[in-house]
């Protein structure tokens, strides 16, 4: 969780380790929690086990009392990915996937969270995601990729 507070510092968590729908797939996120000064430029860790042989990594954007919404996406054919000032760089022989902050921002201020699905529609992994400690289905719209 990247939390940037008012007196220009970052705050950042990260859920603490959660297993999803099957034994072997699962995502731990670290550091749990940390402050970056406005300006300055962090990374936030996910580390993944699974099952699924081309897994799909989303990361997630939640705002206080809003809605998660998808950053990034990245996978073993494109595991780098910039936007902005943010980017993911994903190393599948460690099973690790970073997000980068750059030039943090009091806008920055939120919950990241790491997600892991088979399918890369958004929609559809929308619907077998590890998010969060549990199975999510409902944050993202029920439409299907063209």
């Amino acid at each position: 969780l990247l939390h940037l507070l008012q007196s220009w510092q970052a705050k950042l968590k990260a859920p603490s380790g959660f297993t999803g729908h099957a034994q072997k797939d699962s995502v731990l996120q670290f550091p749990a929690e940390m402050t970056v000064q406005a300006g300055e430029s962090t990374a936030l860790h996910c580390n993944f086990s699974t099952s699924y042989r081309n897994p799909y990594i989303y990361w997630y954007q939640q705002r206080q009392s809003q809605s998660p919404q998808m950053l990034l996406q990245v996978d073993k054919w494109k595991s780098r990915v910039d936007s902005g000032r943010f980017s993911s760089t994903l190393t599948v022989e460690t099973s690790q996937v970073l997000l980068n902050v750059r030039d943090a921002e009091l806008q920055d201020s939120a919950t990241y969270f790491c997600a892991l699905s088979p399918h890369w529609c958004p929609q559809l992994a929308g619907l077998h995601r590890i998010v969060g400690g549990a199975l999510r289905s409902s944050s993202l719209p029920a439409t299907a990729c063209m």
